[in-house]
C-alpha cells in the first residue's frame, strides 16, 4: 500500500520542489469545486520570502477558475514518488504575454513514497519511543512513527 508522509521542513520542501523544476517536471492542477485536470510547471521558487510562481495552466480554462478560487491542489512525479500540496493564489502576473502565477509556500506537502510493506501508524495510538546503542555514538533515542515486517 502507497502511504503519504507529511513533510513540514522548509528546506526538504524546497529541495524537493527545486527537482521538480529542475527536471521540467508537467505537474496536474485541479482547482477545488471546479472540474477538470489542468498542466503547469513550476517557473520560480524563492527562499526570503518563500515563495513559488507557476507558469500558466492549461487548457485555459483553469485560468479563470484559479482566479475564481485563489486555491489550487497540485501533484506531480519525482523519481516515480507521487508528490502533493495544496497553495494559495497570492498574485496573478501576466507580463509577457502569458500568465504566472505567485503563490505561498505551503505549509506542508506529501510525499508518497512506494514501500514494499505495508506501514502501521503509531501515531494516535500511544507514544512510542525506542532507544538504541551505537557502537560509536553512544545511545540514541528515536520515537517511532510507523512499523513495518520488514522495518
Amino acid at each position: 500500500m502507497n502511504q503519504g508522509e507529511k513533510i513540514t521542513d522548509p528546506a526538504f520542501m524546497f529541495m524537493l520542489l527545486k527537482r521538480l523544476q529542475q527536471h521540467k517536471s508537467l505537474l496536474s492542477i485541479t482547482v477545488p469545486r471546479r472540474p477538470g485536470i489542468f498542466t503547469t510547471a513550476i517557473l520560480d521558487l524563492s527562499v526570503d520570502p518563500p515563495s513559488i510562481v507557476f507558469d500558466e495552466l492549461i487548457p485555459k480554462v483553469g485560468h479563470e477558475y484559479l482566479l475564481k478560487t485563489r486555491l489550487m491542489d497540485v501533484e506531480g512525479r519525482l523519481d516515480n514518488v507521487r508528490i502533493k500540496m495544496q497553495c494559495v493564489l497570492e498574485k496573478h502576473d501576466q507580463s509577457e504575454s502569458i500568465s504566472k502565477y505567485h503563490v505561498s509556500f505551503p505549509p506542508h506537502l506529501w510525499y508518497f513514497q512506494q514501500r514494499d510493506s505495508y506501514r502501521v501508524q503509531i501515531g494516535g495510538v500511544s507514544e512510542f519511543s525506542a532507544r538504541v546503542r551505537h557502537q560509536e555514538n553512544g545511545w540514541l533515542d528515536a520515537h517511532v512513527n510507523d512499523v513495518s515486517e520488514t522495518g
